[in-house]
């Protein structure tokens, strides 16, 4: 079985589990970049699933969808995203040419709330205006290649009601976020065969910007979690923080004052009460912002790229901002502080605190003041009716075995 996979070799988070999970009778066969992307080392990639057959493709080397896949010849094609003018027109070709598509989601803590918030991030229109003449500048022959790929399969929509919706697409685009634009042109011949969502809460945020009938979503539980489930958790003498790139991405008023902030606070929480820090970094986040402290090591250690799953199931405690670990964190009943130390404070991102299985805290000085409350009252195991709820909506079942659910679907549909 040959399967193409829309993902860029530096995203492993959301393919790693697919790759390890599948048997040596699958061929994968990646795209995601226009053309070789320097940040691609695929020597490094094939170390690392040395026993996969692997090869990559680029658009630039596809006129149309139809030419993509009378080449590569895919048995099956998997989506994580599905919001630009490459990925559309291949799904409608793929429904021309029989190739059965999957959406994979890859979080877990979506919800309908957060999809209309992403309506209101986007850049100002002059702004926008200046990137477009910007591109058409630089990147004239990539755009009308684009326009060529994405027109070759509008007569494959069958309604012209429909085919206005995909026309207005271009235009939408240029003016409003992916999600947005995508709500406004909603048609069948764009959403994949299936939709591998992983669980529940995941459901209502697809359809909002997505036509596919219940029967054919699908939930699995989540695969990045297998490895949480059964796992021996301790309650060793450090603490975890799972940080963001809110000052790199120069958002929610962050600046270097509050990033410092920040730091010192929790170096000072350390030193203070003897106990060692874990800052774990976002991949997007940037490791200089925080070597240049230059903390003592005994108390702030940093860390970034890496498997750390052990490492927060020992943990005393994890402070962590909203974020699909803390999904994670909460199925293996680790002892949680949800984040809203922001220079606005509030919880940005999902409130998993509602759900009563970890704690919350908007002000950094309640880490000195409500620590002792917080280590003696793991919500997790004080709330088991609210716990096993919890697990319904996110990751159900959860039994270690979401990863081989995922692959059999694939293979077997």
């Amino acid at each position: 079985m040959k399967i193409l996979i829309l993902s860029a070799l530096t995203r492993p988070d959301t393919f790693d589990y697919l790759l390890k999970e599948s048997n040596k009778n699958i061929e994968w066969v990646f795209l995601f970049h226009y053309k070789p992307d320097k940040n691609d080392n695929t020597s490094e990639f094939q170390t690392r699933y040395p026993n996969n057959n692997i090869s990559h493709v680029y658009w630039k080397d596809f006129l149309t969808p139809f030419m993509l896949l009378k080449k590569t010849k895919p048995d099956k094609i998997i989506f994580f995203e599905i919001n630009d003018t490459w990925q559309i027109p291949l799904v409608i070709a793929a429904k021309k040419t029989k190739t059965t598509t999957f959406f994979i989601e890859h979080g877990v803590g979506n919800s309908v709330q957060m999809v209309f918030d992403r309506f209101k991030k986007n850049t100002p229109f002059v702004n926008k205006l200046i990137n477009y003449f910007y591109k058409i500048c630089t990147s004239l022959i990539r755009i009308l290649h684009n326009r060529v790929f994405y027109f070759s399969v509008i007569n494959q929509i069958t309604s012209n009601k429909n085919k206005a919706k995909y026309l207005k697409l271009l235009y939408y685009f240029k003016i409003y976020s992916p999600i947005h634009s995508l709500t406004k042109c909603l048609f069948p011949e764009r959403t994949p065969d299936y939709a591998l969502l992983f669980n529940n809460n995941n459901v209502a945020p697809f359809l909002i910007y997505n036509i596919l009938s219940k029967n054919r979503i699908i939930n699995t539980g989540v695969p990045f979690f297998d490895n949480y489930y059964l796992a021996e958790a301790k309650a060793d003498n450090y603490l975890v923080f799972i940080e963001h790139p809110y000052l790199e991405e120069k958002i929610l008023g962050w600046n270097n004052e509050f990033h410092q902030k920040i730091a010192e606070t929790l170096n000072d929480f350390a030193s203070r009460n003897s106990i060692k820090i874990y800052v774990k970094l976002h991949p997007r986040s940037n490791l200089k912002n925080w070597t240049r402290y230059n903390f003592d090591q005994k108390y702030i250690e940093i860390i970034q790229d890496g498997n750390y799953t052990v490492l927060f199931l020992n943990a005393k405690l994890i402070l962590s901002y909203s974020s699909t670990l803390i999904c994670a964190f909460i199925c293996a009943k680790k002892n949680v502080v949800l984040l809203g130390w922001h220079p606005s404070p509030h919880i940005s991102g999902d409130n998993y605190a509602a759900t009563g299985l970890c704690h919350k805290s908007l002000d950094l000085n309640e880490l000195f003041i409500q620590y002792n409350f917080w280590i003696d009252n793991n919500l997790c195991l004080r709330n088991e009716n609210g716990y096993n709820n919890f697990l319904k909506e996110y990751n159900y079942p959860f039994d270690g075995k979401a990863a081989k659910r995922v692959i059999e679907t694939i293979t077997n549909v």
